[in-house]
């Protein structure tokens, strides 16, 4: 039964169609390799060890970061509003909220002396942009982006973030609070929908809607690449559903812990704060890999990761992508991305990026910066003009060293000299032909 049931994990799933399926199956399909992915890929990007790190950086960061957000909602005058509506949406927490307002006004005062005051401002911008950072580089990890923004793109896209998103949160709920409590007003109004469940309904789902929006809006803009829509959409539902779910089972914790407060008091806060950041930065790293899965299922084979595959099917997918380039590149046409050669060929992208190391280290494939994109792009690294078949495979197999030191008898010498002889007959051959022709 085990065995059956892992056989369909590893390659069920993957060998089917899903244009040839019903509607139904197909989403139900989908739905499938985009969990099994999103866990395995869990696993293989460490995200437990991430989440441990940005949960130290976090708890580093929030006096700063909260000295930041009321130090500008406060030019607004808006630094009373800001902290009310923190202890209302946090009032699981409110001991640890108090003493972050309490310690972020004091860096504040602190920082408000004319002598310090560019010091402490810079100090706290400098604070921000490196937990950004850190956050950035691990989304980055998990969409395998290599380049991360530059540090004049990071302190303007994330200076933006700390002017706009104190101004948006009082802004959203307030619109939360407006609309829900006209939506119960209306429904006392008119019998028509009095009791109507539509409304309850509304009104019960208005806090998932926001952080499902806030999640959302995280896995498209953190990320240095372009995220669609529909892909960020998918991890925000996901990790805004169990984040909000993460807020039920720490009450009821809250609860069955609070007679430790006879022994430790409101420290008995801290250590549970403590493990319900962990858990949210997990669910964060958890929706960015299914926003991940999401966008490139079609392109991405669970049942592939470790397959061993033949050598001559692996010179034969080589070739596959350096006759793309090839032609691509005499078409005049621009450089492809993994993601675009993974598109073409319909070939799974960690089974893609595998090929495209091996033929970049043999010198056969070049890897340049691609336009308006932080992706890498490639091209083959030598004159399409003259490279044919007899080339990819004679660059392959001399990869690597060949000085080892082993006794040259006369059985070595002969082999040597049959193997030399069958790459000639392979250079001379018919079907030995110019890959940009084929």
């Amino acid at each position: 039964m085990f065995e059956s049931l892992f056989l369909f994990i590893n390659r069920g799933i993957w060998g089917m169609s899903l244009d040839r399926l019903p509607l139904w199956k197909r989403l139900s399909l989908r739905l499938l390799r985009i969990l099994f992915l999103s866990a395995e890929k869990f696993r293989e990007d460490k995200c437990k060890l991430r989440a441990s790190a940005l949960t130290f950086y976090s708890l580093l960061s929030l006096v700063p970061v909260a000295a930041m957000l009321f130090g500008i909602a406060k030019g607004f005058g808006m630094d009373a509003v800001l902290k009310a509506l923190f202890l209302e949406k946090f009032s699981d927490h409110r001991e640890i909220i108090e003493l972050i307002i309490s310690f972020a006004d004091k860096l504040l005062l602190n920082t408000a002396g004319e002598m310090i005051a560019g010091i402490g401002v810079a100090m706290l911008i400098w604070t921000v942009i490196m937990v950004l950072s850190n956050i950035e580089m691990s989304f980055n990890d998990i969409w395998e982006i290599k380049k991360s923004r530059s540090i004049f793109r990071k302190f303007s896209d994330y200076l933006s973030i700390i002017l706009i998103c104190p101004l948006l949160v009082i802004m959203s709920s307030s619109l939360t609070v407006y609309i829900a409590t006209n939506l119960k007003a209306a429904s006392d109004r008119i019998d028509l929908i009095k009791g109507s469940f539509l409304i309850f309904l509304i009104i019960k789902a208005m806090p998932y809607i926001m952080i499902w929006l806030m999640f959302t809006f995280i896995y498209i803009f953190m990320p240095n690449t372009r995220i669609k829509r529909t892909s960020a959409l998918a991890g925000g539902l996901i990790a805004g559903t169990l984040f909000q779910v993460l807020q039920g089972v720490y009450i009821v914790f809250q609860l069955a812990l609070s007679k430790y407060n006879i022994i430790y008091g409101s420290f008995s806060a801290l250590p549970l704060f403590m493990i319900w950041l962990h858990m949210s930065w997990l669910i964060v790293l958890f929706g960015a890999e299914i926003a991940y899965a999401h966008q490139y299922s079609a392109y991405l084979d669970f049942g592939l990761r470790g397959k061993n595959i033949s050598y001559s099917f692996r010179k034969l997918l080589m070739l596959l992508v350096m006759n793309l380039t090839a032609k691509n590149l005499s078409e005049g046409r621009a450089p492809l991305s993994e993601d675009g050669i993974s598109r073409k060929l319909g070939m799974p992208r960690q089974l893609l990026k595998n090929i495209l190391n091996t033929l970049t280290d043999a010198g056969l494939l070049a890897e340049i910066p691609c336009k308006n994109s932080p992706r890498s792009c490639f091209i083959p690294a030598t004159d399409i003009g003259v490279l044919k078949i007899s080339n990819v495979i004679d660059a392959l197999e001399k990869q690597g060293d060949a000085d080892i030191a082993i006794p040259h008898n006369e059985t070595y010498e002969k082999l040597s000299k049959c193997m030399d002889g069958l790459r000639k007959s392979m250079k001379k051959s018919s079907s030995n032909m110019l890959l940009k022709d084929i």
